[in-house]
């Protein structure tokens, strides 16, 4: 599926320090097979003075558990 809504807020720097959040804001399971479910996965880096360097989200289809 790859990635959406890439974006650069800022450009990184030489010698920054950069941290990346990650979040899921949406989990469903899959209509057709029920061992599989899509998650929806929103991230966003700072650098370390909590500018925002970058962000984008993307799909991954992932195995559910067993329940």
């Amino acid at each position: 599926r790859g990635l959406a809504g890439v974006r650069w807020h800022t450009p990184p720097r030489p010698g920054d320090s950069i941290v990346l959040l990650a979040r899921v804001p949406v989990v469903k399971s899959s209509a057709t097979r029920g061992d599989r479910g899509y998650v929806t996965l929103v991230f966003e880096v700072f650098n370390q003075k909590r500018e925002r360097v970058m962000s984008y989200s993307c799909v991954e289809i992932l195995k559910r558990r067993a329940r």
